[in-house]
Formats: C-alpha cells, sequence, structure tokens
C-alpha cells in the first residue's frame, strides 16, 4: 500500500519529535540532581518526564559514588530516601526496593545524617510509618542507637522519638511504631548478652 506524501511526512514528523522527546527525557534523568530524580521517579513533579523513565535511570544508570556522595551531603542519605518513600503512595515492595538499592550503594542504614542529626530509623519512627520501621530493622538497622539532633534531642532512641512524636501528632497512630521497636530493642539486648 502506497501512502501519501503527506501522512509519510506526519509519520517521519512524529517519529522525529519522540526521538527528540526521548532525548530530552535521557538528558534531564542523567544530568538532573540525584535527589530530584528519586521524586521524579516516586510521583512525577516535573510532568514532561515520566516517573517510570524517572524510575528506570534511578536504578540503571545512577547511584554512582558521586551520586551517593551528593545525596548525603546535600540531602542527608538514606534520611532522604526514607522522608520520601514515607510521603509516597509506593507499595511496601517498592518502598524495600528503593531501601535496598541505596544501602547497597553505600547509604549507611544507621548513618546519622549531617542535615539533622537523624538516623534513618529515627526519620521512619518519628513519622509513624510501621512498614517503613519494619524494612530499615529487616535491613541491618539498629533499634538501640541514639540520635544527636538538636531537633528531637540528644541521645533519643527511635522508639523514645516515636514516644515524643506521638504527644505532638495525635492524629498519626504510633502504636505499630512503638511495638515494632520496643521489640527490636528486646531482640537486640537479649542477643548481645
Amino acid at each position: 500500500m502506497i501512502l501519501p506524501k503527506s501522512v509519510k511526512a506526519s509519520i517521519y514528523l512524529s517519529a522525529g519529535l519522540l526521538l527528540i522527546y526521548a532525548g530530552l527525557v535521557t538528558y534531564i534523568c542523567s544530568t538532573t540532581k540525584i535527589s530530584y530524580l528519586i521524586n521524579d521517579s516516586i510521583k512525577s513533579s516535573m510532568p514532561i518526564i515520566p516517573n517510570t523513565a524517572s524510575e528506570f535511570f534511578l536504578f540503571k544508570f545512577r547511584g554512582g559514588k558521586s551520586d551517593i556522595s551528593a545525596l548525603k551531603k546535600e540531602d542527608g542519605g538514606l534520611n532522604y530516601i526514607v522522608a520520601a518513600i514515607d510521603a509516597s503512595s509506593l507499595s511496601i515492595e517498592k518502598k524495600a526496593k528503593y531501601l535496598r538499592y541505596f544501602i547497597s550503594r553505600g547509604c549507611g542504614v544507621n548513618e546519622i545524617a549531617a542535615t539533622n542529626g537523624l538516623r534513618p530509623l529515627h526519620i521512619a519512627a518519628i513519622e509513624g510509618k510501621g512498614e517503613v520501621v519494619e524494612l530499615l530493622l529487616e535491613n541491618g538497622a539498629d533499634p538501640t542507637l541514639k540520635s544527636e539532633s538538636s531537633v528531637i534531642g540528644t541521645n533519643i532512641t527511635p522508639l523514645e522519638a516515636a514516644k515524643r512524636s506521638e504527644k505532638k501528632n495525635t492524629h498519626i497512630d504510633y502504636k505499630k511504631v512503638k511495638e515494632v521497636l520496643r521489640h527490636a530493642e528486646e531482640r537486640r539486648r537479649h542477643s548481645s548478652t
């Protein structure tokens, strides 16, 4: 079947625009700040870049030493990831994928963020996110380590942070967080004796 010239021209124009768009997406995803790419992979704040494209670039091409170094220095490392996935509607499987990926890239699960003096487990506890608390514990978070933060106080365990936050955030149910952390602390103490 022979197509009219106008139809061929439309096909070529569409293909050319699609290639330009793909090139633009590739450029933005490979040069943008990693924290923006994380946000866009979770929920697309830049409507021009689909979150599936951001996620693809994040897990396939980003997360090298310079990305992780910038994430730690500028945004608090794994704390940023915990806060981002806490605020998202990602499935538990996706949340686990994000945590494992960044831990495998060098974001410490027990590392104190220079930005706020908190550990990732403190962030999840303060936010009342039981499933994220469980994920962090499964990936090596120590529930007995304390904060070095002026925000919630120094020498505060994640469980104590959850109890303090519960008083301020009466609209959040901290029952699961407190229960999980209490059991984790007990297991930790028994295993160290």
